[in-house]
């Protein structure tokens, strides 16, 4: 799982997980990101691996090392329930908009931000689940091009939504273009700066 915040899910897999534990099995709960309030819901035995990526497509990589050091018997996937979350959340808010004739422009502002957010998420989890495929399938296409380094930083910081108090950036001013697919070097800045700023000091930009 990405992670234990959220809802119905996550409780559905810690309840399951508890369950098998108490039962006698050996039982991993492995996540994306170690954080949520079910954390304090999991039982002492079961284990926890702490896969510390913020995205699906940088989690294959410490994933596939754990499935291959300890081989589980049986794997019980909850990413169905990552794609229907915010899938149910902006078909809920369209349907809102569609089916209300007197709504403030209060109401009205807060269900577009949520079907926008919702599909946004959708988006970006399709994204990663697509590049995953094509690099499991040797296929994923890189487009090299010079691509200015700058530019490509701040689009990551854009995406996180960082704030200036939050990071210290420092480039070389001298600094040629790389060479470099941008879109691929997003993709890896925003995981890069995000796990720095998740991992940072309170106060440390």
């Amino acid at each position: 799982m990405p992670n234990l915040e959220g809802g119905g899910a996550e409780r559905v897999m810690v309840t399951l997980a508890n369950g098998f534990a108490a039962r006698g099995h050996e039982v991993s709960l492995v996540l994306a990101a170690r954080r949520g309030p079910f954390l304090d819901e999991v039982a002492p035995d079961v284990r926890i691996v702490d896969l510390r990526s913020r995205r699906i497509l940088m989690s294959i990589l410490p994933l596939r090392a754990y499935l291959k050091q300890d081989s589980p018997d049986v794997l019980l996937s909850a990413l169905s329930h990552d794609v229907r979350r915010p899938l149910a959340a902006a078909v809920a808010a369209v349907g809102g908009l569609r089916s209300a004739h007197e709504l403030s422009d209060a109401d009205r502002d807060e269900l577009l931000t949520t079907a926008d957010e919702s599909l946004s998420t959708l988006s970006a989890l399709v994204t990663d689940l697509l590049d995953v495929s094509r690099v499991e399938a040797g296929v994923l296409a890189v487009s090299l091009t010079a691509t200015d380094a700058e530019q490509s930083v701040l689009s990551a910081l854009d995406e996180l939504g960082l704030p200036p108090s939050d990071v210290e950036l420092q480039l070389d001013a001298a600094l040629p273009a790389l060479h470099a697919d941008p879109v691929l070097l997003q993709r890896v800045l925003v995981n890069l700066l995000a796990n720095a700023h998740r991992h940072s000091k309170d106060g440390v930009p």
